[in-house]
């Protein structure tokens, strides 16, 4: 039987950084609406248009991530 469990997500951008591609979190607006291409890079917001959003949670102590969008529109 599956597990029916609510996780919890966290939504990522995959960007290119100095240091190469990165998951990096989005940043949030007061609303809790995505800030479309902010990302959290070293803790500072950074804008970035290329890259794609992923979904990631743990399961079974392991990181899943999953392609999500190229947009933060169609979220």
């Amino acid at each position: 039987m599956p597990n029916l469990q609510a996780k919890e997500v966290n939504l990522t951008k995959r960007v290119q950084t100095q240091r190469g591609m990165r998951y990096c979190p989005v940043v949030l607006s007061p609303n809790g609406r995505v800030k479309p291409d902010l990302v959290l890079v070293s803790g500072k917001p950074e804008k970035h248009s290329e890259g794609a959003y992923y979904l990631e949670w743990g399961e079974n102590g392991r990181r899943i991530r999953c392609p999500w969008a190229k947009t933060p529109w169609t979220l």
